[in-house]
Protein backbone atom coordinates (compact mmCIF):
# COMPACT_ATOMS: atom_id res chain seq x y z
CA UNK A 1 0.00 0.00 0.00
CA UNK A 2 2.89 2.37 0.72
CA UNK A 3 4.12 1.91 -2.84
CA UNK A 4 0.74 2.85 -4.30
CA UNK A 5 0.48 5.85 -1.99
CA UNK A 6 3.91 7.01 -3.12
CA UNK A 7 2.69 6.93 -6.74
CA UNK A 8 -0.44 8.97 -6.04
CA UNK A 9 -0.76 12.43 -7.53
CA UNK A 10 -1.34 14.33 -4.32
CA UNK A 11 -1.19 18.12 -4.42
CA UNK A 12 1.80 19.27 -2.43
CA UNK A 13 2.75 22.93 -2.29
CA UNK A 14 6.43 22.04 -2.10
CA UNK A 15 6.32 19.47 -4.89
CA UNK A 16 5.57 21.47 -8.02
CA UNK A 17 4.91 19.57 -11.25
CA UNK A 18 7.17 20.16 -14.23
CA UNK A 19 4.39 21.95 -16.11
CA UNK A 20 3.70 24.22 -13.15
CA UNK A 21 7.43 24.90 -12.79
CA UNK A 22 7.71 25.94 -16.44
CA UNK A 23 4.58 28.08 -16.15
CA UNK A 24 6.07 29.87 -13.14
CA UNK A 25 9.39 30.32 -14.95
CA UNK A 26 7.64 31.84 -17.99
CA UNK A 27 5.67 34.20 -15.76
CA UNK A 28 8.90 35.41 -14.17
CA UNK A 29 10.68 35.80 -17.53
CA UNK A 30 7.81 37.39 -19.42
CA UNK A 31 7.58 41.13 -19.58
CA UNK A 32 4.36 40.92 -21.55
CA UNK A 33 5.83 39.80 -24.87
CA UNK A 34 5.88 36.01 -24.55
CA UNK A 35 3.17 33.95 -26.19
CA UNK A 36 1.95 31.46 -23.61
CA UNK A 37 0.70 28.08 -24.78
CA UNK A 38 -1.55 25.51 -23.15
CA UNK A 39 -0.11 22.51 -21.33
CA UNK A 40 -1.13 20.24 -24.22
CA UNK A 41 0.68 22.41 -26.77
CA UNK A 42 3.74 22.53 -24.52
CA UNK A 43 3.69 18.73 -24.21
CA UNK A 44 3.35 18.44 -27.99
CA UNK A 45 6.40 20.64 -28.64
CA UNK A 46 8.38 18.83 -25.97
CA UNK A 47 7.53 15.41 -27.43
CA UNK A 48 8.51 16.63 -30.89
CA UNK A 49 11.81 17.82 -29.44
CA UNK A 50 12.50 14.38 -27.92
CA UNK A 51 11.79 12.61 -31.23
CA UNK A 52 13.89 15.11 -33.19
CA UNK A 53 16.84 14.76 -30.81
CA UNK A 54 16.64 10.97 -31.08
CA UNK A 55 16.67 11.09 -34.90
CA UNK A 56 19.24 13.86 -35.44
CA UNK A 57 22.09 14.12 -32.97
CA UNK A 58 25.86 14.41 -32.83
CA UNK A 59 26.25 10.62 -32.90
CA UNK A 60 24.52 10.13 -36.25
CA UNK A 61 24.74 13.48 -38.04
CA UNK A 62 27.56 12.19 -40.25
CA UNK A 63 25.42 9.34 -41.56
CA UNK A 64 22.62 11.74 -42.55
CA UNK A 65 24.57 13.67 -45.21
CA UNK A 66 22.46 12.49 -48.14
CA UNK A 67 19.27 11.99 -46.16
CA UNK A 68 16.17 14.13 -46.53
CA UNK A 69 16.04 15.13 -42.87
CA UNK A 70 12.66 16.82 -43.32
CA UNK A 71 11.10 13.56 -44.51
CA UNK A 72 12.96 11.57 -41.86
CA UNK A 73 11.61 13.77 -39.07
CA UNK A 74 8.06 13.89 -40.42
CA UNK A 75 8.00 10.10 -40.60
CA UNK A 76 9.45 9.72 -37.10
CA UNK A 77 6.97 12.23 -35.67
CA UNK A 78 3.99 10.59 -37.39
CA UNK A 79 5.10 7.16 -36.13
CA UNK A 80 5.43 8.28 -32.51
CA UNK A 81 2.23 7.36 -30.69
CA UNK A 82 2.70 9.99 -27.99
CA UNK A 83 3.23 12.80 -30.49
CA UNK A 84 0.17 11.73 -32.46
CA UNK A 85 -2.00 11.26 -29.37
CA UNK A 86 -1.11 14.73 -28.13
CA UNK A 87 -1.63 16.22 -31.60
CA UNK A 88 -5.07 14.58 -31.82
CA UNK A 89 -5.96 16.09 -28.45
CA UNK A 90 -4.92 19.56 -29.62
CA UNK A 91 -6.59 19.18 -33.01
CA UNK A 92 -9.88 18.07 -31.45
CA UNK A 93 -10.18 21.48 -29.80
CA UNK A 94 -9.81 23.40 -33.07
CA UNK A 95 -12.67 24.71 -35.13
CA UNK A 96 -13.57 22.59 -38.16
CA UNK A 97 -12.31 25.28 -40.55
CA UNK A 98 -8.94 25.62 -38.83
CA UNK A 99 -8.62 21.85 -38.45
CA UNK A 100 -9.24 21.35 -42.18
CA UNK A 101 -6.71 24.06 -43.04
CA UNK A 102 -4.05 22.40 -40.88
CA UNK A 103 -4.88 19.00 -42.36
CA UNK A 104 -4.48 20.39 -45.89
CA UNK A 105 -1.20 22.13 -45.04
CA UNK A 106 0.24 19.04 -43.34
CA UNK A 107 -0.82 16.88 -46.31
CA UNK A 108 0.91 19.32 -48.70
CA UNK A 109 4.08 19.11 -46.60
CA UNK A 110 4.09 15.32 -46.71
CA UNK A 111 3.46 14.99 -50.46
Amino acid sequence: MDVLNSWADVPDMEDVTFLEYTRQWINVQSRGGLFKVSDDVYRFFRLMEFVTKAEVNTNNIGTLKKTNIHALLLTALRNDKYVMKTWDKIRSKLSTELGNLLLTKSHDMLC
